[in-house]
C-alpha cells in the first residue's frame, strides 16, 4: 500500500485539502463556523443501503471527507457499510475498479480520461473530492527552468509510471509543444522520500511531478520547490469519484448513501477545521508525528 509520506506536515496538508474544497464550494471568502457539539446532517435510523468498497489512491487528507465520515459515524447513520481500501496510486485504483475489486475509486482526472480513451466507457464519474489539481510539476527554486517550454531535452522525475501525476505532467508537456518520451523524459524516482530528494539534488532529474503530499514531503527535507502549473489546472475537478455502470445499477442506494455521508464529512471539516484535525489525529495518531515517515 502506498502510505502518505508526509507525517510531520500532516496538519498543513489537512488545512490545504479543506481549503481547496471550501474554495470550490464558494466558501473561501467567509470564516468557518465555530465548532460545536452537534455533528451536522446526522439522520440516524437510516435503512440499510448495503455494503460498498471505496478504493483510495493514498492515505491522505485529500480524502478527508471519507475519513471523517468513518470516524464520525456518518456511514452508519446513512445505513451504508463502507470499507475504505487504500491502494497504490490512481492507476492501481482504476485498475482494481475495472477488475471488479472495488465499487468506487477516487482517482486523478487524468486517470479517468485515460480509461475512457482506452475504451472503458463503463466508467462513470459520480462526484469530485476537490477542485484544482492535486498533482503538480515543480522545479528546485534555484533552477533556471521556469516554464514547461524549457523542459526540452530535460528529465522529469515522477513517483511511478502508474502514478496519477503522469497524465497531468504529460498534458503539461504537450501543451508546451513537446512530446513526452521524445523531447522530455520521465524517470520514476519514488514519492517524496530521501531517494527522490537525492535524485533532484544530484541532477538525475531536472524537475519533479507528484502529488501535493509528495511535494511537501520533499520540501520538509529542506529542498524548496517552485510550482509550474497552467492556470486551467487550478480550477478543474482535481480528484473525481468514479464507479462503473454495473455498480451504479446494482448499488445505487449504497452509492447515494456513501456520497451523502462523505459530503457530510467534508462539510464538518469545512465548518470545524480544528475539530476535524483532532478527529483525524485520534483515528490515526501514528500519522501525526514530528517525523516524516519512510524517508
Amino acid at each position: 500500500m502506498r502510505s502518505d509520506p508526509v507525517l510531520g506536515a500532516r496538519g498543513a496538508i489537512v488545512a490545504l485539502a479543506i481549503l481547496l474544497v471550501t474554495a470550490a464550494c464558494g466558501g473561501g471568502a467567509s470564516e468557518p463556523e465555530a465548532a460545536d457539539d452537534t455533528e451536522p446532517g446526522v439522520t440516524g435510523g437510516a435503512e440499510a443501503a448495503g455494503a460498498i468498497t471505496v478504493l483510495l489512491p493514498i492515505d491522505s487528507p485529500n480524502v478527508y471527507g471519507f475519513k471523517l465520515a468513518e470516524s464520525l459515524g456518518y456511514y452508519e447513520d446513512q445505513g451504508v457499510d463502507a470499507t475504505l481500501q487504500y491502494v497504490d496510486g490512481s492507476g492501481e485504483a482504476i485498475r482494481q475498479l475495472l477488475a471488479d475489486n472495488g465499487d468506487i475509486a477516487v482517482v486523478g482526472t487524468g486517470t479517468v480520461l485515460d480509461a475512457l480513451e482506452e475504451g472503458r466507457d463503463e466508467v462513470r464519474v459520480i462526484g469530485n473530492v476537490n477542485y484544482g489539481s492535486v498533482f503538480f510539476l515543480s522545479t528546485p527554486e534555484d533552477s533556471d527552468i521556469t516554464s514547461a517550454e524549457q523542459l526540452a531535452g530535460r528529465t522529469v522525475g515522477i513517483s511511478e509510471l502508474s502514478g496519477g501525476e503522469v497524465p497531468v505532467v504529460e498534458g503539461i508537456i504537450r501543451s508546451a509543444g513537446l512530446e513526452p518520451g521524445v523531447d522530455v523524459q520521465l524517470l520514476p524516482i519514488g514519492t517524496g522520500t530521501a531517494l527522490a530528494v537525492r535524485a533532484i539534488e544530484e541532477g538525475q532529474v531536472d524537475a519533479f511531478s507528484g502529488s501535493v503530499n509528495d511535494l511537501i514531503a520533499i520540501e520538509v527535507q529542506g529542498l524548496p520547490l517552485r510550482r509550474i502549473l497552467p492556470e486551467v489546472l487550478t480550477t478543474l475537478p482535481g480528484l473525481p469519484v468514479a464507479t462503473t455502470q454495473n455498480v451504479l445499477d446494482e448499488k445505487r442506494d449504497a452509492i447515494v448513501a456513501l456520497m451523502r455521508a462523505m459530503t457530510m464529512g467534508q462539510e464538518f471539516g469545512q465548518a470545524n477545521p480544528d475539530a476535524a484535525l483532532s478527529v483525524l489525529e485520534e483515528a490515526d495518531p501514528e500519522q501525526f508525528t514530528d517525523e516524516t515517515g519512510g524517508l
